[in-house]
């Protein structure tokens, strides 16, 4: 299988072997369907589907991707050297120039704001209505950005934001392709579903927040307000 394949430097492997560990998404490669959408000069994602496709045929030898680590290079300057980089910052670069490469847009519409202010108490009864009104809204963004790398590696999340003084509620929702988790520390151990359930708890913000519902500020002599986020992930 791709996972057992290597290849040289540390931080190449370790995000390599992420993607070489995504089936569905490296058969598109493998399979040759990412040739229907393939824009010129589309040379990262050309690579990496030689790499893909080598990586199933090659299992106990070394994989080398330096005509992918070229490709990369031309677009983001960083990874031209033999420096040690940053694995995530590796994954992110990678993907948004592949999603370049393989998009389905020809001309970007106009970004929507789904962002909403609700009356006091009100909030949940209009979260509903803003979900059903943001189906439209993530049809409108496929106008804007779509690709492959957008099928499987894009997700949304919902802010919902108190007043602690009036008791409004903002709500909006934002796009993401990766996710900053905190790891505990002097734990051995932690699971995946322990750091979501941290990132998403209930927290005070810390920063100064500003109601445009009782124009007043989270420092200006009231609580605290509190941020609520939702996760909702789409293809």
């Amino acid at each position: 299988t791709p996972a057992l394949c290597t290849v040289t430097k540390s931080f190449r492997n370790a995000t390599l072997q992420c993607l070489f560990n995504i089936p569905n998404f490296n058969e598109y490669f493998i399979g040759g369907q990412y040739l229907k959408e393939l824009q010129p000069n589309g040379r990262v994602a050309e690579q990496y589907a030689k790499l893909a496709s080598n990586a199933v045929e090659v299992i106990e030898q070394k994989l080398n991707p330096s005509e992918l680590k070229q490709a990369l290079g031309s677009r983001q300057s960083q990874f031209l050297g033999y420096s040690q980089q940053d694995a995530q910052e590796l994954l992110v670069n990678l993907l948004e120039c592949m999603g370049e490469d393989l998009s389905r847009v020809d001309k970007k519409s106009a970004l929507i704001d789904s962002s909403q202010q609700t009356s006091p108490g009100k909030g949940h009864q209009i979260v509903q209505k803003l979900i059903n009104i943001e189906r439209g809204v993530v049809v409108d963004n496929k106008l804007r950005d779509d690709s492959i790398v957008i099928d499987f590696f894009s997700g949304q999340l919902m802010s919902q934001v108190t007043c602690s003084r009036c008791g409004s509620e903002s709500i909006a929702f934002d796009n993401f392709r990766d996710m900053s988790l905190s790891f505990p520390r002097n734990e051995s151990s932690v699971s995946l579903h322990s750091l979501l359930e941290g990132f998403f708890r209930e927290e005070t913000l810390a920063e100064d927040y500003f109601c445009s519902n009782c124009k007043s500020t989270s420092t200006h002599k009231v609580e605290p307000r509190l941020s609520r986020r939702k996760l909702s992930l789409f293809k």
